[in-house]
């Protein structure tokens, strides 16, 4: 019986160790584009930049990444003294007995002073 529990626990934590494996890169790149596009946003809202040069940028980015984007994926809205930005995006994780897609929604949006 205490063969039994250890086996299972010992399954319970390589399984643990495999999806981390799997999916903290994934949440980690999510992570740092957001931080990108929340600093394209602050710097591309107190330029003149057209939104597709903006949206162009965020696609090359990702691209970078290893982020799946399509440039379909990334809105852009320009205001008179606003700059706004929603990607939405999913990836996909084969992972065993169960395939998962993961959706990502990273946005911004600032305000000129």
């Amino acid at each position: 019986m205490k063969q039994l529990r250890s086996i299972i626990t010992l399954l319970i934590v390589v399984a643990g160790v495999y999806l981390a494996y799997r999916l903290v890169p994934i949440y980690y790149s999510n992570f740092a584009y957001q931080d990108f596009v929340d600093n394209q946003v602050r710097i591309d809202c107190y330029t003149n930049r057209p939104a597709a040069d903006v949206a162009e940028t965020l696609l090359k980015k990702a691209n970078n990444m290893g982020i799946p984007l399509d440039p379909s994926d990334i809105k852009v809205t320009r205001g008179p003294a606003s700059l706004a930005v929603s990607i939405n995006y999913t990836v996909h994780v084969d992972l065993p007995f169960h395939p998962i897609d993961l959706t990502f929604n990273p946005a911004a949006t600032e305000n000129r002073m």
